[in-house]
């Protein structure tokens, strides 16, 4: 192994996500789920998280949505949709949350105090570090050049606690895509992200994407879920001539598009440790299966389309105001 066998190595002091013990609320005022190849950075200077639409990746899909939950609905209302095939005809600019009395300021990411390197299954279940981080320890180590035309739409955060909603079922080695040669042992990584805030009375949430502008007032009778997808078109298993399974490409190396790789630095890739662990079923999992599980698309726990993180860069672009 030419690097460390724990994801936790990524030096504290040096990454710029503002550590917090703060448990996420499994019953938040907003929550915001990110699924698919999707990019995330922490802007120091305009105190922000930026999450970054991967444009580059072939057969996949842009869907954001904003849905509303009433506790004596069968089923949530939609407030808004915007999909890639909405982009030839709509100029969508960065889309802005923010929150106005949120009960804790700011942007924070999930990460227990003092955890140490050791075994993978003892991090808890919604953990941020869970995140496949390509400029931690695991992965490159240093700030990545990044390509700023391969991101787009563009996301900027500036309140909420961010942390793993479900991992995946499966744990992952990161390995050489050359060699083979095991690298790191991620465990199970992050399968559905997400941003959880809560407010005070009378506070609410600002959401503004193209001409549209939203405010989610807190209500006791009321939950609204906001959604960034960058998804699979294509199946991932197809069954072969000889009626086998045969397994599509993984999307991992979709990522590499939006960076330059360092000199004498080779790319990595995910290798799935059988068998299945299985993830716990957390309050969330509902909202997952009901939202985007009800998407036509296809990501699997095998081979999941997953969101990556960007660590020690201070964001990717200047936040507008």
């Amino acid at each position: 192994m030419s690097q460390s066998d724990s994801p936790n190595d990524t030096p504290a002091a040096v990454s710029k996500w503002p550590a917090s013990s703060e448990s996420p609320s499994e019953h938040p005022d907003v929550l915001v789920l990110f699924h698919g190849l999707l990019a995330f950075a922490h802007n120091t200077d305009e105190g922000v998280c930026e999450v970054a639409v991967n444009n580059e990746a072939k057969d996949h899909v842009f869907h954001f949505r904003l849905l509303e939950f009433d506790k004596g609905a069968d089923r949530p209302k939609e407030l808004y949709s915007l999909k890639s095939s909405d982009l030839k005809h709509i100029m969508v600019g960065p889309i802005l949350l923010d929150a106005v009395r949120p009960t804790v300021s700011g942007v924070r990411y999930f990460q227990v105090d003092g955890f140490q390197s050791g075994e993978i299954d003892l991090r808890p279940t919604y953990d941020w570090r869970r995140l496949p981080d390509f400029e931690s320890k695991c992965f490159y180590d240093q700030v990545l050049d990044r390509n700023p035309n391969s991101h787009s739409p563009r996301m900027y955060i500036r309140n909420g606690l961010f942390h793993t909603c479900v991992p995946t079922d499966y744990a992952f080695y990161l390995t050489s895509a050359e060699t083979g040669e095991l690298v790191c042992n991620l465990g199970q990584i992050s399968f559905v992200t997400g941003a959880s805030i809560c407010l005070e009375e009378n506070g609410y949430v600002t959401l503004k994407i193209g001409k549209e502008d939203f405010r989610l007032r807190k209500d006791a009778n009321k939950r609204y879920v906001i959604v960034l997808l960058n998804i699979c078109e294509t199946q991932f298993e197809e069954v072969g001539e000889d009626e086998t399974g045969i397994e599509r490409p993984p999307d991992f190396p979709e990522h590499y598009k939006t960076f330059k790789l360092p000199r004498e630095k080779h790319e990595l890739t995910l290798k799935r440790k059988e068998p299945r662990i299985g993830s716990p079923n957390t309050p969330y999992s509902d909202f997952i299966r009901e939202i985007l599980f009800g998407e036509s698309f296809f990501s699997d726990q095998r081979a999941p389309c997953g969101s990556v993180g960007f660590g020690l860069s201070d964001g990717f672009w200047v936040a507008p105001n």
